[in-house]
This record gives structure tokens, C-alpha cells and sequence, in this order.
């Protein structure tokens, strides 16, 4: 292994060429999303003189779900009137993943959820659902019922 980023991180089998993780290395797709560009150099014992070559092998890491999605706001307070219609918005939760392919889904976590009215007092949790939906894909929050 002659050069390139990464190379400190791959090793090459003199003997048979194959290029494997080296011990201890990290490969991360977060930190590194470009991958490796690897320069090889084989040579032979050539008398009186010694010849070479180059080879470039380009590493493409994949992605695997290795990060926890992160809301952008971790609590939401939202005050709403009482006589909000059916299918209003209430709230928009988003989130993030730093992985390629993070696929999402909001859903409520009810034994987490509070609810009280304006003057302070509990709202049962089982009420909460009925009156409002999580829409999965996009985190949207709408009324779904007569408050």
C-alpha cells in the first residue's frame, strides 16, 4: 500500500495482494461519506533494475444503521383551542439521522406523554391519542377528534 487517505487504515498481503481492514481501524461513513482512494505499488526483484506499477482501488464504505435519530426540539409545548377542528395542525416534530438511509417513524410513547388543561389539571394520556394523530412519515401532529 503506497498512499492515499485511509491508507493508514487498510493492509495489503505481500504475498497474496489481498487488502484487508487493518487491526484496529475504524471505518466510519459518517466521518469519511467519500470513501477511500488506495494507491498500490507492486515491484519485482528485477537485476540490474527493478520495475513497478501502480494501481488505484477505490473503497466505497456502505452505510449501516449505526446512529440514533435526534429530534430538533426534545419538548414541545403547545396550547390549542378547544374548539380546534378535526384534521388542524397542532405541532410538526422533526428529526434528523446522520444515516444514508434512516427511514423514520414517529410514533407517540405514551407512558413518556403528559397533558393538562390551561388551568393546571391532568388530562388522561388514553384521551391524548384519541384527540390527536401522529402522522409516521413526516412527524406532522393533527387533531383527530372533537376536543
Amino acid at each position: 500500500l503506497d498512499s492515499g487517505k485511509g491508507s493508514d487504515k487498510f493492509r495489503v498481503n505481500t504475498n497474496t495482494g489481498a487488502i484487508s481492514v487493518g487491526r484496529g481501524a475504524k471505518l466510519d461513513r459518517e466521518a469519511d461519506p467519500e470513501g477511500y482512494n488506495l494507491t498500490l505499488l507492486v515491484s519485482d526483484k528485477g537485476i540490474p533494475l527493478s520495475m513497478s506499477s501502480t494501481a488505484t482501488v477505490s473503497v466505497t464504505l456502505l452505510d449501516v444503521n449505526d446512529q440514533s435519530p435526534q429530534f430538533t426540539n426534545s419538548r414541545h409545548e403547545v396550547a390549542l383551542f378547544e374548539n380546534a377542528t378535526v384534521n388542524e395542525d397542532v405541532a410538526m416534530l422533526t428529526a434528523t439521522d446522520q444515516d444514508s438511509d434512516p427511514n423514520l417513524v414517529y410514533t407517540w410513547v405514551l407512558d413518556q406523554s403528559s397533558a393538562a388543561t390551561d388551568r393546571g389539571v391532568d388530562v388522561a394520556i388514553s384521551l391524548v391519542k384519541e384527540w390527536f394523530k401522529v402522522d409516521p412519515g413526516s412527524g406532522q401532529v393533527r387533531v383527530n377528534a372533537t376536543l
